[in-house]
């Protein structure tokens, strides 16, 4: 059901009184919502310049003072305000929001993971909105639930990075709008693809860093570890919650010629899964369940991506029941997939990573790859697939023709990424 206008009047009311919270202190500059909801959502606020004071010294400086502005940075805040958007409308809004800054403190150090921001403006330990929910602890004396005062709304928040190349919604709609692309090049498509995989591997082995050894803003690239796999889930895979950040602090070919790594962001419904899940539909190794799941709904999202001129959402519906499908190759095989046929015939794609997407939205889940074999295989085919290589292109990606120079690439990123609107 679409939101009324009325509605949307509200919730942005409510927002704009959390932001007063934080504008109100002068520290901070609204500069927008980056979503709003029902019950909650995540407000773009920047530090304002600070003046810095200092000796000059050395070479070509003049001796003395000097006095300058360092630009404050950019940062997004999430808020939830439980019932009170909708009082007929239950909420776990608050329990979410509590729920999703556990998970992300265990991905804390995961590079491609939107990442916490310590703030000492934001808590969890103020009390919202969810009909007298009480298992907040008071923010302090007579404060009280969602308690709006000159200085705005409380509500519960924290604070997390600014990813500002947007989301893969977005990227779909610039390359539509600022190209006559109707296809991306595939060697791109496997950089952006291992950036998905490179998530899964942070969910199956979360960083997990205790506070005494954490270092806000440290970066690690995600490796399979020799223990058992976590079952961590993000259980909200779609379009909008892959976010394009800045350029890649890490060395390596991955994200070359200068693309922004791809993180993966908001983690209200992550959970461990149950065992009994975990065994349900993988009972001979169900410590990968999880890590299967997501690789499934990846693959969904990464076949998106790969259509990039279908606007429609239908044809990208999973097919039940499910068809069989073939593959060619080294290793020939067969399988029953859930893939639509939008994506199992498509007539661009490198056919390796086709069929590699396709296999990983089985009809079962112990019909698929493991993450391993994933990781193994797209790391390889990123970094040995040159733009000259023959098995990038299908017949038709050579009519067209698509282009894989490294040349191309950085200026489709430029233009639709970096440069967009």
């Amino acid at each position: 059901m679409a939101t009324s206008e009325g509605a949307k009047a509200e919730q942005r009311r409510l927002g704009l009184e959390v932001a007063t919270y934080f504008t109100s202190t002068l520290k901070y500059n609204f500069v927008g919502f980056a979503g709003i909801g029902r019950h909650g959502g995540a407000l773009i606020l920047r530090e304002r310049a600070t003046t810095t004071e200092g000796e000059a010294s050395g070479q070509g400086q003049e001796q003395g003072q000097w006095k300058g502005e360092v630009e404050g940075r950019t940062l997004v805040i999430k808020y939830s305000h439980g019932r009170l958007a909708s009082a007929r409308d239950a909420s776990d809004a608050d329990e979410d929001l509590r729920n999703e800054h556990r998970v992300l403190t265990r991905l804390r150090g995961a590079e491609h993971i939107v990442q916490l921001v310590p703030m000492a403006d934001c808590s969890l330990r103020i009390p919202g909105m969810s009909d007298g929910e009480g298992t907040y602890g008071r923010g302090g004396e007579g404060e009280g639930e969602g308690e709006v005062t000159d200085r705005g709304r409380r509500c519960p928040t924290f604070a997390l990075e600014y990813l500002p190349g947007g989301t893969i919604t977005k990227f779909r709609m610039r390359v539509r709008r600022h190209t006559k692309l109707t296809w991306l090049p595939s060697r791109l498509l496997w950089r952006i693809w291992l950036c998905m995989v490179r998530q899964c591997v942070a969910m199956a082995f979360p960083p997990d860093i205790p506070e005494e050894r954490y270092v806000a803003g440290n970066l690690t690239r995600e490796t399979l570890k020799p223990r058992p796999y976590t079952n961590l889930t993000q259980n909200s895979a779609h379009a909008d919650n892959f976010m394009f950040g800045l350029e890649s602090q890490i060395p390596g070919l991955e994200h070359e010629p200068k693309l922004p790594v791809l993180k993966l962001i908001d983690f209200g419904r992550g959970k461990i899964e149950s065992e009994r899940r975990s065994l349900r539909h993988l009972p001979n190794n169900p410590d990968e369940f999880g890590s299967r799941l997501n690789l499934f709904n990846a693959s969904w999202v990464m076949m998106k991506v790969c259509c990039i001129n279908i606007r429609e959402n239908k044809p990208f519906d999973l097919v039940r029941p499910a068809v069989t499908y073939r593959w060619d190759g080294p290793e020939p095989g067969e399988m029953q997939t859930l893939a639509p046929a939008i994506f199992r015939e498509h007539p661009t794609v490198d056919p390796q990573l086709r069929t590699l997407l396709v296999r990983l939205m089985p009809e079962y889940l112990s019909n698929t790859l493991p993450l391993e074999d994933v990781l193994r295989e797209t790391a390889t085919a990123v970094a040995n697939k040159g733009e000259d290589d023959p098995t990038l292109y299908t017949p038709a990606g050579r009519e067209l023709p698509i282009i894989e120079s490294d040349d191309f690439i950085k200026e489709l990123i430029q233009k639709v990424v970096y440069n967009a609107d």
